[in-house]
């Protein structure tokens, strides 16, 4: 409900590209200055060696910078079709993505999918692997120190059977984004 709220009635998706971009800068800067702190959530809940953990922070605010990047690049086009027409393109946001993340290095995949739905003017809810979600808590305070509006990034924690289940269920997320095991991805697109 706060995703749609935020979608519906909110600045975020009426932001111009270069706006949003400048916030996903800042998030990147944040990500990166969290790179210990990362290293040591990501090494404590998955198992991962720390020296590989070290890299996930600076990968992560790089996957913010290129969206930040693209989005600012991007425009609408216009297309003469053979004939007496003309086609356009124009992007918008669709309104409230639904992101679900596997449990391996979780934080730097879930920039993958944070940033771009959130560079296109998009809310979202993630819901982070249920073994591992101590680094998704990191994202709400790097949200909000970013400037990130209320509501635009949600976070639930749970079981996919039951919290995953109803995420890509609602009626009101349009968009799903799934890493995870292929039985749980058939189901999903059923």
């Amino acid at each position: 409900a706060a995703a749609r709220e935020a979608f519906t009635n909110g600045p975020w998706p009426k932001m111009k590209p270069r706006e949003r971009a400048r916030v996903l800068d800042r998030i990147a800067d944040a990500v990166g200055a969290q790179e210990d702190r990362l290293a040591e959530m990501e090494t404590f809940d998955t198992g991962l060696p720390i020296t590989q953990a070290k890299g996930q922070a600076l990968r992560a605010a790089e996957n913010f910078r290129f969206f930040a990047d693209l989005i600012v690049a991007q425009f609408d086009d216009a297309m003469k079709v053979p004939g007496s027409q003309i086609n356009y393109v124009n992007r918008k946001p669709i309104g409230v993505a639904g992101l679900v993340t596997p449990w391996n290095t979780p934080f730097m995949l879930e920039s993958w999918k944070l940033a771009p739905a959130l560079a296109t003017g998009n809310t979202v809810v993630l819901k982070p692997a249920e073994f591992t979600p101590l680094s998704a808590s990191l994202w709400a305070d790097i949200f909000t120190a970013a400037g990130v509006p209320a509501g635009v990034f949600n976070l639930v924690n749970g079981l996919g059977e039951e919290a995953g289940d109803a995420l890509v269920k609602h009626p009101d997320v349009p968009l799903i984004s799934f890493t995870g095991e292929t039985t749980t991805g058939q189901t999903i697109f059923r």
